[in-house]
């Protein structure tokens, strides 16, 4: 057979994996590497601005392959994370959030737990344990669970589910998942032209010290009131304003019409009869 008659358009187009992958090329989220292999970016538990403290990583997992590159580019729930089963914690408070995070640290499983920044999930904090089938899932959840009853209480919740949350999303009633013919081969070409870029064991000290400043800061915006337990009872960004809803303030406000003779009586009158210091209109050009 001629070389030129092997080509097809059509088979081009069906085994070109690159083009969905073209727009985060462009855009530098993703580089090719000397190798010629792709490389991604640092997952998560590495990124300073992440909400979430991994306690202990799953090495094991490729997250950032199988979750941000073959399910959200290429459209299908890899079969790494079809056996991916998490036990998930809902604390109701910061204190409580640090309670799990202690209890995970004791644990010594993979875990990783912090607060919520996606509007689809309920709840304001969140801890997950990762699991490798659904009997240990199980025994997870139970083992967390009289753990979370006894140390932690409050209302949190605990249930076991299987895979990320964006997966049922798109793909509802998770026990119906499987491998569509032919994933495994797709996978492991996918997987062929990927590689990650200093991989690191665990997420950096630095990192962690950062993100749980941020609770903190997240508790208070949100009105945690038990952030105060972290903060010397003393309250953060606090505003020094004055309020006039209850008690008269120590100093009567001007009237209305006290602060409109006022400026009428032009800026040198600001300063000395009305309190307020006159701004500086000097042009320095």
């Amino acid at each position: 057979m001629n070389c030129l008659e092997k080509i097809s358009y059509a088979k081009l187009r069906e085994e070109d994996l690159m083009e969905k992958i073209m727009p985060q090329l462009k855009a530098g989220n993703m580089r090719v590497g000397l190798n010629g292999k792709i490389v991604q970016p640092l997952g998560e538990f590495a990124a300073s601005e992440t909400p979430w403290v991994h306690v202990k990583q799953a090495p094991a997992r490729q997250c950032g392959l199988w979750h941000q590159v073959f399910f959200n580019i290429y459209g299908f729930i890899p079969i790494g994370c079809m056996r991916c089963w998490k036990v998930v914690v809902r604390p109701q408070t910061l204190e409580d959030l640090f309670k799990l995070y202690f209890f995970q640290k004791k644990l010594d499983r993979p875990s990783k737990c912090g607060f919520e920044r996606r509007s689809y999930v309920f709840g304001n904090y969140g801890g997950y344990f990762y699991n490798d089938s659904l009997a240990e899932g199980l025994e997870r959840w139970k083992e967390v669970k009289d753990a979370v009853d006894s140390e932690i209480g409050n209302g949190a919740t605990v249930i076991l589910k299987r895979g990320c949350t964006e997966f049922e999303r798109k793909f509802p009633r998770s026990s119906t998942w499987a491998p569509f013919e032919g994933q495994f081969e797709l996978e492991t070409k996918l997987s062929s032209m990927f590689q990650k870029e200093s991989p690191i064991l665990g997420q950096p000290p630095v990192v962690r010290k950062h993100v749980m400043k941020k609770w903190v800061e997240y508790a208070h915006s949100i009105g945690d009131p038990t952030y105060l337990k972290f903060t010397d009872g003393m309250k953060i960004f606090g505003v020094p304003y004055e309020t006039y809803h209850v008690d008269e303030p120590e100093d009567a406000p001007l009237t209305d019409d006290e602060l409109t003779a006022c400026i009428d009586k032009g800026p040198s009158s600001v300063e000395t009869d009305c309190g307020m210091a006159a701004p500086n209109t000097t042009s320095t050009a």
